[in-house]
């Protein structure tokens, strides 16, 4: 091979490379070197070339490449294919320059060349390799870059060399380490490759493929991976086999078939092929360095790489950035074989080839992006929905966008707004989409197969398997759903607190299956507790939904983070954007640089800039905000004389502003306040620490004091506004303008920590009750009518939302869900029972669901699980909970719908629920705030059923109807199947309650829709009598409409730099003249949601940046006062030109540590967590919580230190390792978070460290800007800076200057501030902090204790007096005279002697032990008391405590009605008789009563026996025994025009419109609600159908849409009459849709004529509906209307009740006087009851009757119920003027105790009657009755005198008294024989006693 032009090699500028590499292999013999490369330019990793120059002539090309250079960036150029046009002609590369040989022997004979080894078992490490990548900038490398020995001594093999890369120290080596590193495996000793044994492959594989055509070859490799995966292993392992393979890939990328060859490369590119070629090249430099090898058999691998690389390129040239790196290797090795004179021409032709198709690429990749600026919009943006459509996220095609322009102007402002436009709408839209096309394109793949869950993770977005919706839910957004997630591990092991996933405000998209249908929500409520579960609030942002068709139904949901509601309002206003709205037009679009002054301002215009000066003035405004609170005006405050001088300054003539001193600023603050106050457009810049927020305030304090410049009088005030990014930030602005301006402030959206600022929120001044006729007066009345109307249709809607969330998570009464049992099984659920009825609220479906014995086994499983107590972790601030603190907005207060939803649950679970899991209690709290045992078992059974019950009640086992109707008896299933019967139940329960919703779901939207409004009217009206407003740029987009009428015309934004552009914009109307911009684009930028829209279309710039960027004039503030001399010089790497307060020079040292500042370097990997997308470093982790401790042991507060990182994950692993016991205080939280805080101490962990050559931001300078500038005092940085340093040039020059400053190590240096002089402790791993276990050293205290002892702690730094530290040691008094030593410790207060001794109790003469200090007679005998109780039990207390007050023996105890039971002691005075009534009542069911209950029998309960109940209208429902509700199913009656919507017991309203039954023969003339004055027509229908057949139907009757001839088996199956007859005519029955041949349902229907009712003869289904036989069906519906007017209450018997229960009769003035006092309660309520009953009575029935009266009001109800209250009004008159009557007797037998009993009936028989009732059953009437007779016929007894009876015959009359006595006031049921009876013997008894006073 000829070397002659290779020899001539030098260094070209043309051909990009990544690095410049000499090393050396210096040893104790080698003495001479090779010579040093030229080298003319540096190559950085980012993409910069230095090229290699021959002697030959260059080529146009070339200089043409020469003169453009290579751009610095290389973004991925897919797509762009068509466009590539390069200037050189490329040769088709994939021809060999050099025919092989078929002969094997050939093929043999080059592979067993005898040749050095290449490669090296021990590989560059990714941080050595990248630093040859990324050398010192505009510096030479000499040939020992790589490896740079310094030796430490001559000699021998032991000498140490320090290996250094780009200056930083990676390792230490002995010299023959150094020989060792670059020798092959084959060329070391036995003993240096003791573990490593290079491994014998088999060739044979790779050989025969070598003789197949290149299609096959890809074939194989892709079909036999495990060999692909092999040979890409062994490819720095042996040369042989990489040799070989690399043939067979050249091979192989020969083939034409693009898409498998695209295969193989992707393959090849993730399994890492590339970088192990790379790093086989390193090792080819070092051992050519080393002369260990000349480079000859390096020749062809270097042709096989450049032939694929040319290859590839060819047919896909975005792939060019792979093969950068590479690229760049490969020059290098070549230009180390150019050295030597080894370098092959048709190598080198090859490599020159492709460097010059990698220039073309490059350069027609940026001719690209420059014309993609200049595309003209396919339309018009504004013809845009804001929401996305369904084409929209199901389309592959991406949408047309543009590049922001960082710099230069836009064409016009509607370029300006279409840019802007797509790209927000592409930052919610994109993830939506991709994640859509790319979840079909996997399902589609693979349907069915077990790998789609793992596919479907490779997705960018979140991905949900059977997803369902469960139930409705009414939320201050309006009607929402409740959706179930299937909870598969992977989601139970999300830790669901710290997830981005489904948090409020995220937009997701549920479809099924197939991919038919799509549905967009948006998640409005996600509780931790119910995620946990699966269980989350969406909102349906798709109309027109049947959510009954989606109820229960399966979804897979696809879910975007972005918060749609801040893009929806800020699309909606970009859209709505015209020319003339967008003030400062020419420099936000034409970037124009001079700014003009605020349109306000004049130049003769003055200025008081005394506030200024004088910084503790409190400026004071006229409030108009709060009613009667009116503070002075500004002109009344008092200035010292020193402000004077500020007094009228001309605000545009600058020369004459006071001097910065007396303004107290420094110089940028003074200039930042001078272009604030007389630019229009004004941008400050403020450095960390410089104090941006406060000169913000001091310019708004300039503004309101000079209010009336900007305040036009007589003009309504234009207020203020205030925007920042964050709530916190907002919060601290509106606080500190709180501090010097009492006026009107008002602080809209967000969530406002702030206690200062809680009286002007805007939700307190909605509440504000403004002066009447006010036009915010008016206003607020609207929003309250509007109110009330939303109220009125939300309980409706809420009611029968709570319902269907109730009946899928509690069991159901069987009565409920009666309609879908069905009657038969039904009957069977109840008659089929075995079991005894032993509770009133028995529930059969409890029994026969097994709900006891669920529970008996939940409480099993609880026993047996182990309680693990739970460590507390300290709380940090995580990335989640400040996204939903800027995503929740304020609602208005009133808007609480959750008020009345407990009212609703108690009713439906009183009403239709048969069991359910009781919420747990509100925890009481025991000593140390800990609960209860019992408690807490408590709530973890209730927990933990609840769950078991709610999974078996949504199971998606649901049973079919078709296998419901074959059952017979229901108690027969098995427990699954029961369970599968019953889950059917309830989804026919829901799917009838979701169509009552869908009738009332228009009314509800509407209403609240019109509530909105109304509000937001309320808040406008606000906010323009404010005079300064505080938004959050998430408050300032909802509320974007109102601030357009309004108009702010300054407008002061915050953290500017950090808001999207759009955003800003859009809060700008034009009535702004003044733009006030605060921020620093160096620190944090905006976040889109979409990372490609910031790589290729500059989407993170802000307005803030781009203004900067484009010239416009800007102020930075110089002067920083946070950071201490040493971190502040950190930030001059980003800010040069900051300068250090003079204060901050004085800041004391760090405690303990030997340095202020630190870097600590380390190199452990980090792990990456795939859930949450975020990284981790434990090692970091856990050094970083030792050190917080032990500067927390030097005596620093918790609130003293802030521990920072940047990644989410870092911050759950610094949450796990951080008790809160112990940390609680340090504030935790992540970088992002921190912006605008700051803390005396801070612990930075950056987490990066990995083989990937990836920082990821960390290299963004922004994120590194906050990370370094929050501490004041003390910063420690742990980090992998090797790592950092070499893909990052900033954290290269931070590092070199923190090393030349002696503040960057592995260990952070610690001193005892006890022991300075002691050796300090270097802590170079977690570990070595323990060696300080106190904080200062490991020597002992030993300091004397004020008690004698020595301290044993190890030596402390806090408490160095010991007043607080307590000696652990045994306590060594004496405590009494009998010697007994304290058995306490030291620290703990001596208490009297405990020890136990014999002593006598005097009070019982019992021996006790008793405690030595106690005296006997104070010591409580524990011995048995011997003492009997008056009930002649034993007293079960002990012999000092008292006797036992409540006896629980059990005894046998017999009541007076006969009945025994065995029972407590203590009940028999108390206890009822709980002997089941069982007496069959009148309506022949059995009283569901108890003895005691129903009063032995004399007032049963009301029968609660269910029934089914037959409605005029046909309907069925069940009700209570003899209630007969009206009908409450949805009306069915309907004409031609409308439907009637009313409900069906309600009575119809006849349709007034004209008779639509006309044809051309025949009309009726009559309204539609009368009868037709028409006959029927027979003519046949003359119309077509669609299939031009003739219409079966008749002339004027509804078309049916079959035809008998196309569509023949609908037909068939649809009809019914003569089917053979080819002319017959049927009739249409809508209802039931069949068709019935008219003659036969004509003959029918005049058979039906009697029952007035017409079926049809096919489903027999009721006909309500049908033209032509409509006279009869009204007929048949008018009767039912007169069943109904007669069922319901009419009007009149209302009022006439009404007033009788209102005015009570008064007979007397006496009567007015008794109502009077009884009401005013001068007579008390039990002397009114027994003095004055009839009184006291009827004021209590009127009453408790009237609330019922009260309660009817606006219901439907029935006549029987309204006749119920009169007769519950007559009873208790009756009953009560009964009592009045007995009382007013004087008889002894009244106050006797039988007589009391009597009386004291009568009145429980009141109170039972006025109880709310719809009906008073038979039997309650009869009881009533006989009761009432009892009493009259008791009060006719009393009237008997038989005083003046003789003694010889009274006893023979007094016994037959005492008989009569006894059956009246007997509690035995009082019959009509028994009344018959005692009335005859009473006039017996009476006409003897009237015989003997005679």
């Amino acid at each position: 091979m000829q070397h002659s032009r290779v020899r001539s090699v030098s260094l070209k500028k043309d051909v990009p490379t990544a690095f410049n590499l000499e090393a050396s292999n210096k040893t104790a013999e080698t003495t001479s070197r090779p010579s040093s490369v030229e080298v003319v330019d540096k190559c950085r990793d980012d993409g910069n070339s230095r090229n290699i120059n021959t002697k030959r002539s260059e080529s146009s090309a070339d200089k043409n490449y020469k003169k453009n250079g290579m751009p610095t960036d290389f973004d991925d150029f897919t797509g762009h294919n068509k466009h590539f046009s390069p200037n050189a002609k490329i040769d088709n590369f994939s021809e060999r320059d050099e025919k092989q040989n078929s002969n094997k022997n050939t093929f043999k004979s080059q592979t067993n060349e005898k040749r050095p080894k290449l490669f090296s078992f021990q590989k560059i490490s990714p941080s050595d390799k990248k630093a040859l990548f990324n050398g010192q900038k505009e510096s030479r490398i000499d040939e020992h870059a790589f490896l740079k020995s310094k030796p430490v001594s001559q000699g021998s093999s032991s000498i140490q060399s320090t290996v250094e890369i780009g200056g930083a120290r990676l390792k230490t080596k002995s010299n023959l380490q150094l020989q060792n590193y670059a020798k092959g495996p084959c060329q070391r000793k036995q003993s240096e490759t003791a573990d490593i044994t290079p491994a014998v492959i088999e060739m044979a594989f790779l050989k025969d493929l070598m003789y197949k055509e290149s299609s096959i070859i890809v074939d194989e490799l892709l079909n036999n991976r495990q060999f692909l995966d092999y040979y890409i292993d062994m490819a720095t392992k042996d040369e042989n086999a990489i040799d070989l393979f690399l043939q067979v890939l050249s091979k192989a990328f020969e083939t034409h078939d693009l898409k498998i060859i695209l295969q193989l490369f992707e393959y090849l590119k993730t399994k890492g092929l590339f970088d192990k070629i790379i790093d086989c090249l390193l090792h080819v430099i070092i051992q050519i360095k080393t002369k260990e090898t000349a480079g000859t058999y390096i020749q062809r691998i270097l042709e096989n790489i450049l032939i694929i690389q040319i290859a590839h390129l060819t047919r896909n040239p975005s792939s060019y950035r792979t093969f950068r790196k590479l690229q760049a290797v490969i020059c290098q090795v070549i230009e180390e074989l150019a050295n030597i004179g080894s370098c092959n021409d048709e190598v080198y032709a090859k490599y020159e080839r492709l460097s010059e198709y990698m220039r073309a690429i490059e350069k027609d990749r940026k001719q690209t992006f420059k014309s993609e600026e200049k595309r003209e919009p396919p339309d018009d943006f504004r013809h845009y929905p804001t929401s996305p459509t369904i084409d929209e996220i199901t389309s592959v095609t991406k949408p047309f966008l543009r590049p922001v322009k960082v710099t230069g102007s836009y064409e016009n402002l509607h370029d300006y707004l279409d840019v802007h436009f797509r790209l927000l709408r592409e930052d919610f839209v994109g993830p939506l989409r991709d994640g859509i096309t790319g979840l079909i394109k996997i399902m589609s793949a693979y349907k069915g197969k077990a790998t789609t869950s793992e596919r479907l993770k490779e997705l960018d977005m979140k991905i949900y398997e059977n997803v369902r919706v469960l139930s409705p839910v009414v939320t201050q957004q309006g009607l929402c759903y409740k959706m179930k997630l299937q909870m598969t591990p992977n989601l139970r092991n999300i830790e669901w607190k710290f997830s981005k996933r489904l948090i409020y405000g995220s937009m997701v998209c549920l479809t099924d299956k197939d991919f038919t249908e799509f549905f967009l929500a948006t998640v409005v409520e996600r509780e931790d507790k119910d995620i946990r579960r699966g269980y989350f609030v969406v909102h349906f942002e798709t109309q027109n939904i049947d959510m009954k068709k989606l109820h229960r139904k399966m979804f897979i949901m696809a879910e975007t983070s972005g918060y749609f509601e801040a893009y929806r309002h800020v699309l909606s206003s970009l859209k709505t954007c015209k020319d003339g709205d967008l003030p400062f037009e020419k420099y936000i679009v034409n970037c124009k640089e001079s700014i003009g002054y605020p349109a306000y301002l004049n130049q003769n215009h003055k200025y008081d800039l005394r506030p200024l000066v004088d910084q503790d003035v409190k400026l004071k405004a006229k409030r108009r905000l709060i009613k009667n609170k009116v503070l002075a005006v500004s002109n009344d405050i008092e200035f010292s004389l020193q402000s004077y001088p500020a007094g009228e300054v001309h605000l545009t003539r600058l020369r004459n502003w006071p001097n910065k001193e007396l303004l107290r600023m420094d110089g940028s603050q003074y200039r930042a306040v001078q272009s604030a106050l007389t630019r229009e457009l004004a941008i400050i810049q403020g450095p960390p620490g410089t104090g941006k927020t406060y000169i913000g305030l001091q310019i708004v304090k300039t503004l309101l004091h000079n209010k009336s410049v900007w305040t036009e009088t007589g003009q309504s005030i234009k207020p203020m506004l205030i925007v920042c990014y964050t709530n916190h930030a907002l919060d601290q602005f509106l606080e500190g303008i709180l501090k010097f301006y009492k006026g009107d402030i008002l602080r809209v959206g967000g969530r406002s920590n702030s206690a200062d600022l809680e009286e002007y929120n805007l939700k307190e001044y909605r509440q504000i009750k403004f002066k009447k006729n006010s036009s915010l007066a008016t206003l607020q009345f609207n929003k309250r009518v509007s109110r009330r109307n939303m109220d009125a249709q939300s309980r409706c809607v809420q009611n029968l939302a709570k319902r269907i969330q109730l009946f899928q998570s509690e069991i159901v009464n069987e009565d409920t869900l009666s309609k879908e049992i069905g009657d038969r099984l039904f009957k069977s659920l109840k008659a089929d029972f075995k079991g005894n009825v032993k509770q009133a609220n028995f529930s059969y479906i409890v029994k026969w669901l097994g709900v006891e014995y669920m529970k008996k086994e939940c409480v099993k499983e609880l026993r047996k699980a182990r309680n693990v107590r739970k460590v507390k972790h300290v709380r940090v601030e995580d990335e989640i909970a400040r996204t939903l603190q800027e995503r929740m907005l304020d609602f208005d207060a009133d808007t609480n719908f959750s008020s009345i939803e407990g009212l609703i649950v108690r009713k439906i679970r009183n009403d239709d629920i048969a069991f359910y899991v009781e919420e747990s209690k509100g925890k009481t709290r025991r000593r140390k705030n800990e609960p209860s045992k019992e408690q807490e078992l408590d709530k973890l059974f209730n927990k933990t059923f609840k769950t078991t019950l709610m999974a078996k009640i949504t199971d998606e086992d649901v049973m079919s109807q078709e296998e419901a109707d074959t059952i017979q008896n229901v108690w027969r299933l098995n427990h699954k199947t029961k369970w599968r019967l019953y889950r059917l139940w309830i989804k026919k329960k829901c799917t009838a309650l979701y169509e009552k919703i869908e009738e009332e779901k228009a009314n509800f939207e509407a209403t609240s829709e019109s509530y909105r409004d109304a509000l937001q009217q309320v808040d406008k009206a606000i906010m323009q009598k404010a005079v300064v407003i505080g938004m959050t740029t998430s408050g300032a987009a909802r509320y974007q409409s109102v601030l357009r009428e309004i108009g702010p015309k300054i407008i002061v934004v915050e953290e500017a730099a950090e808001v999207l552009e759009a955003h800003i914009i859009t809060t700008l109307s034009n009535k702004c003249e003044h733009l006030i911009l605060i921020g620093d684009h160096k620190q944090l930028r905006p976040n889109p949601t979409v990372y490609e829209l910031v790589v290729k279309y500059n989407f993170d710039i802000s307005l803030f940046e781009r203004m900067v960027k484009n010239g416009i004039e800007f102020n930075c503030l110089e002067l920083q006062h946070r950071m201490r001399p040493e971190i502040s010089s950190i930030m001059r790497h980003i800010y040069p030109d900051l300068k250090d307060h003079e204060h901050v020079r004085s800041y004391p040292n760090v405690k303990g540590v030997s340095t202020n500042l630190f870097l600590v370097n380390h190199s452990h990997m980090e792990i990456c967590s795939n859930e949450i997308k975020s990284y981790s470093n434990p090692k970091e982790a856990e050094y970083a919580v030792a050190l917080c401790r032990y500067l927390l042991l030097q005596g620093y507060k918790k609130d003293e230190i802030t521990i920072l990182t940047t990644y989410s994950g870092q911050l759950m692993y610094f949450r796990n390792l951080m008790s809160e016991e112990e940390f609680d205080g340090v504030h935790v939280t992540v970088v992002d978070n921190y912006q605008g805080e700051e803390n005396q101490i801070v612990i930075l962990s950056l987490v990066r460290s990995n083989k990937n050559a990836k920082i990821g931001f960390l290299k963004t300078e922004n994120r590194i800007c906050v990370a370094l500038s929050r501490a004041k005092v003390g910063l420690f940085i742990i980090a992998n800076f090797d790592h950092l340093s070499s893909h990052s040039s900033l954290w290269e020059r931070i590092t070199v200057d923190m090393k030349n400053k002696n503040h960057f190590g592995e260990g952070l240096v610690l001193y005892c501030q006890n022991h300075p002089n002691d050796d300090p402790i270097v802590a170079i791993k977690a570990e070595d902090f323990q060696k300080a276990p106190e904080g200062g050293c490991f020597k002992k205290c030993d300091t004397r204790l004020k008690c004698g002892h020595k301290c044993v702690l190890y030596c402390h730094v806090i408490d160095k007096e010991h007043n607080e530290i307590k000696c652990k040691k045994p306590c060594t008094k004496i405590l009494c005279d009998l010697g007994h030593k304290c058995p306490d410790k030291c620290f703990i207060e001596c208490s009297p002697c405990q020890v136990l001794v014999t002593k006598i109790i005097p009070e019982c003469g019992h021996t006790q032990l008793v405690p030595c200090a106690t005296k006997p007679e104070d010591y409580c005998c524990q011995e048995t008391c011997s003492k009997f109780l008056e009930c002649s039990h034993m007293c079960k207390e002990k012999c000092g405590e008292e006797h036992t007050t409540e006896c629980h023996e059990k005894v046998q105890f017999i009541w007076p009605c006969g009945h025994s039971y065995e029972i407590k002691c203590l009940e028999t005075k108390t206890k009822a008789c709980p002997q089941p009534c069982g007496l069959q009542l009148k309506c022949k069911h059995t009283c569901s009563g108890t003895c005691a209950s129903c009063f032995n029998g004399r007032m049963h309960q009301q029968c609660r026996h269910g029934c089914s109940v037959t409605h005029p209208c046909g309907h069925k429902s069940s009700a209570l025994c003899q209630h007969n509700p009206l009908c409450s199913e949805p009306c069915e009656n309907r004409c031609s025009h409308k439907k009637c919507r009313k409900k069906c017991g309600e009575v119809c309203t006849p349709c007034m419109l004209p008779c639509s039954w006309k044809c051309i023969h025949k009309r009726c003339t009559r309204r539609c609600g009368e009868i037709c004055n028409r006959n029927a027509c027979n003519f046949p229908c003359g119309k077509n159908l669609k299939c031009n057949h003739k219409c079966i139907g008749l002339c004027g009757e509804p078309c049916p849409s079959i035809c008998r001839h196309c569509n023949y088996i609908k037909f068939k199956a649809m009809t019914f009459g003569k089917k053979q007859k080819q002319n017959a005519h049927y009739v249409l029955l809508e209802q039931c849709g069949h068709l019935i041949e008219y003659q036969a349902m004509d003959t029918m229907v005049k058979k039906q004529t009697k029952s007035k009712e017409i079926r049809c003869p096919k489903c027999t289904t009721i006909i309500k509906h049908c033209l032509r036989y409509g006279n009869i069906i009204k007929t048949f519906l008018s009767t039912i209307e007169s069943s109904k007017k007669i069922a319901i209450g009419n009007l009149h018997l209302r009022y006439r009740l009404s007033g009788s229960i209102t005015d009570i009769p008064e007979e007397s003035e006496s009567d007015s006087r008794i109502y009077a006092e009884i009401k005013q309660g001068t007579i008390s309520e039990d002397v009114a009851r027994t003095k004055y009953t009839s009184h006291f009575y009827k004021l209590f029935c009127k009453k408790e009757l009237g609330k019922r009266l009260d309660s009817l009001t606006g219901v439907l109800i029935t006549e029987r119920q309204l006749l119920t209250i009169e007769k519950q009004w007559k009873i208790c008159i009756n009953v009560s003027n009964l009592i009045q009557r007995i009382n007013d007797t004087e008889h002894d037998l009244r106050d006797s105790e039988k007589g009391n009993n009597f009386v004291s009936f009568l009145h429980k028989l009141i109170t039972i009657v006025v109880q709310p009732r719809s009906v008073l059953t038979d039997q309650e009437n009869e009881d009533i009755d006989r009761e009432i007779r009892r009493g009259k016929t008791y009060l006719k007894f009393l009237k008997i005198d038989m005083s003046a009876i003789p003694m010889s015959v009274a006893a023979k009359i007094r016994e037959n008294f005492i008989a009569i006595e006894t059956v009246l006031l007997g509690s035995t049921l009082y019959t009509d024989e028994l009344d018959s009876n005692v009335n005859k013997s009473i006039g017996c008894l009476s006409a003897e006693i009237e015989m003997y006073n005679q």
